[in-house]
């Protein structure tokens, strides 16, 4: 139970990026361990204890800038989170295996068949970018978080399975059965494992941007399934079934662009791609290993090596490489010196509810066909998905020191030790210092009186003598003339305000307008006028459900009443109009109902009075449905034609908005069953939401499978 504390809070410390104060013995070990999922396939346990969850058929990992560990579920049809503090949720997807949600947020979308995923560089904790494949949808999905609030866009594939577009727009290319991807941390190029056309594709940035309109190119295979052409350039090779690539590039290093570490999966190789487009083997012969238990080609070079259906593949920090050696349910690390051996799994696969060798050594473990792994920032932990629907993790085990013994008893004293030999004879000494100056000589005698010189030329003029003194002040002058007048002086400051006048008193509310005529049912009645305010009655107890009478005109409405019990509400008559509205009381009670007719006008409140009956809705065309995503996107000035399904006779009225305004309005009324359309007539460029809307008592039937819309270009 210790042990599994301690381990606890190494894998969260592990998540969160945090590095493990650990000492690395001579001979490191490691200990593998179960991270999330028990065997169970299945997406349960979000917003619980990570040990409780389950997940369904991991494929792909990546981590965050914020330490949270991202999980493929390519079963359960989403992306799982594992934050920091092992807190567990869904990211993208619902668990429908759709391609829906564009323009929406990842929790809202749905995804089909997800393999991998794959970080932009340059993100932070709250704003990032990931790209997911579909292997079933045939499609490279974007995910942009911008201050925690992602967006669902489409940057490669059409959805439908095939091969065109290389030199185009990346969202209107064919993919088939995308798996693997990577991105260039010099670049920000996108990747892409095209398995089903044996093919590496590329999605080209701009300034390290990538959007649906990107170029997309083919950068490895000719789309023949094989392993060929090694030492030549990589548009002329094959590859085969391709699982994984690794965008190779180091983060400031622009020589180190464009290179590729292929898993060239059905070839039971890995294959390189050099800064020049060349491509070698990096690893394994071509041959599969014959059985799992064997070596393999351990401890001997990579590419004397058998493996067998490499998949994902990831830098070891160290210049070296892990890979999932799939089929011999291992994972295998290649040194930067080329010496390839075994760091998780014995060879032997594992049943879904095993322990499969969890916390035990990492290397006599068993694994089940391990599918994608990821590194930890400290360079030793190691995620791996693993196909019985668990993410196990490989953690360096501590140094096992115990505490040091107590200081021994001081030994005796040694006997003196014997004379030593003389000694060889001393090298010469150094040459000595030099010695000191001598004192300074006596003065000599004066020499003789030396003879007159020649005149001296004549000296310069002498310097000014100073300034004399300030003679006495002068008499007073004359008194001068008056000044010219100052400018004015500054404005004063403003006086206080006065008093607010008193506010006038309301003017009467203007008459209210007469309802215009309704259609063919008839015209409507004059309102009453408002009646004055009444007490709040008691509530009157149900009465009767009234008759249905037959379909006639809009009654008159009454005046309002004094504020009493509530009414009984009548039952609308079958596929007639509702009979004529009772007088609009202060919660009067409903008169009976009338002869089915259509609605009438909505009384007016009595002043301050309780609520009264609430009256059919004013709007004789309730909605019925919007179209699927509320929006319907017009690319270019189209022609608009609305088709959907009548099940029996019915008015109808189509709505075209554009935010809060009205773009179009039109009204059809059908008396069959069937499939019906109506043309909404050329609609501009624009985004729109379209409503169907249908007369009280109509029969129209809609779905997202019988409502459609048609245009052509106009």
């Amino acid at each position: 139970m210790i042990r599994g504390t301690v381990l606890r809070a190494l894998l969260a410390a592990a998540v969160a990026g945090a590095p493990l104060a650990l000492a690395t013995p001579a001979t490191a070990s490691y200990t593998l361990s179960p991270f999330i999922g028990n065997g169970t396939a299945g997406s349960t346990g979000d917003g619980g204890l990570i040990q409780m969850a389950t997940i369904n058929g991991p494929t792909g990992l990546v981590r965050l800038p914020d330490g949270s560990l991202l999980i493929v579920e390519a079963s359960g049809h989403r992306v799982r989170r594992v934050a920091s503090d092992l807190a567990v949720s869904t990211f993208f997807g619902i668990g429908t295996n759709t391609s829906t949600g564009d323009g929406g947020t990842p929790a809202a979308a749905t995804i089909n068949g997800p393999r991998d995923i794959a970080l932009a560089p340059g993100g932070t904790a709250s704003t990032y970018t990931l790209y997911v494949s579909e292997f079933t949808g045939n499609r490279v999905r974007k995910v942009a978080v911008v201050s925690g609030v992602g967006t669902v866009s489409a940057v490669a594939g059409t959805g439908i399975a095939g091969f065109s577009g290389d030199g185009g727009a990346a969202n209107a290319a064919q993919v088939t059965s995308p798996f693997g991807l990577s991105v260039d941390q010099v670049t920000g190029d996108l990747y892409i494992a095209d398995q089903g056309n044996n093919r590496i594709r590329k999605v080209t940035a701009t300034a390290g941007v990538i959007t649906g309109a990107s170029t997309i190119s083919t950068v490895v295979g000719t789309g023949t399934a094989s392993s060929t052409g090694d030492g030549a350039a990589a548009t002329s090779a094959t590859i085969n079934a391709p699982v994984s690539v690794l965008a190779t590039a180091v983060s400031g290093d622009a020589s180190t662009t464009g290179t590729l570490m292929v898993s060239d999966s059905s070839g039971h190789r890995l294959r390189r791609v050099d800064s020049s487009g060349n491509i070698t083997t990096f690893a394994g012969t071509g041959t599969a290993c014959s059985t799992g238990t064997a070596l393999c080609g351990d401890y001997g070079p990579a590419t004397a090596a058998q493996i067998r259906t490499p998949t994902g593949v990831i830098s070891d920090g160290a210049g070296g490489y892990y890979f999932g050696d799939q089929s011999d349910n291992r994972i295998r690390r290649i040194s930067s010196t080329g010496i390839i051996t075994t760091v998780i799994g014995n060879g032997n696969g594992c049943s879904g509810l095993d322990r499969c060798g969890d916390w035990g050594p990492a290397e006599t473990a068993t694994i089940n066909a391990p599918w994608d792994l990821v590194l930890a920032p400290d360079n030793t932990t190691i995620y791996v998905a693993d196909a019985t629907s668990r993410v196990r993790v490989r953690t360096l085990d501590p140094p096992l020191v115990g505490p040091a013994g107590p200081q021994g008893p001081t030994g005796p004293t040694g006997s003196p030790g014997a004379t030593g030999a003389t000694g060889p004879t001393g090298a010469t000494g150094a040459t000595g210092p030099q010695g000191a100056q001598g004192a300074q000589g006596a003065q000599g005698a004066a020499g003789p009186t030396g003879p007159q010189g020649p005149l001296g030329p004549t000296g310069a003029k002498g310097a000014a003598g100073p300034q004399g003194a300030t003679g006495p002040q002068g008499p007073a002058g004359a008194q001068g003339s008056a000044g010219a007048t100052g400018a004015a002086g500054p404005a004063g400051p403003a006086g206080p305000q006065g008093p607010t006048g008193a506010t006038g008193s309301q003017g009467p509310a203007g008459p209210q307008g007469v309802a215009g005529a309704t259609g063919p049912d008839g015209a409507a009645g004059a309102q009453g006028p408002a009646g004055p305010q009444g007490a709040a009655g008691t509530q009157g107890a149900t009465g009767p459900q009234g008759a249905t009478g037959p379909q006639g005109q809009v009654g008159a409405q009454g005046a309002a009443g004094v504020a009493g019990a509530v009414g009984v509400t009548g039952q609308d008559g079958a596929d007639g109009a509702d009979g004529a509205q009772g007088a609009a009381g202060a919660d009067g009670a409903q008169g009976p109902a009338g002869p089915a007719g259509a609605d009438g006008l909505a009384g007016t409140d009595g002043a301050n009075g309780a609520a009264g009956v609430q009256g059919e809705s004013g709007d004789p065309f309730p909605l019925l449905v919007s179209l699927p995503g509320d929006n319907v996107v017009v690319y270019q000035q189209a022609h608009v034609i609305l088709r959907f399904f009548v099940s029996g006779p019915a008015e109808v009225r189509v709505t075209v908005l554009q935010g809060s305004r009205t773009v179009r309005r039109v009204s059809r009324t059908f008396k069959g069953v069937g499939r019906r359309s109506i043309d909404l007539g050329s609609i501009r460029r624009g985004s729109y939401r379209i409503q169907l809307r249908g007369a009280r008592g109509a029969t129209v039937s809609v779905d997202s499978g019988k409502l459609t819309v048609r245009a052509r270009k106009t």
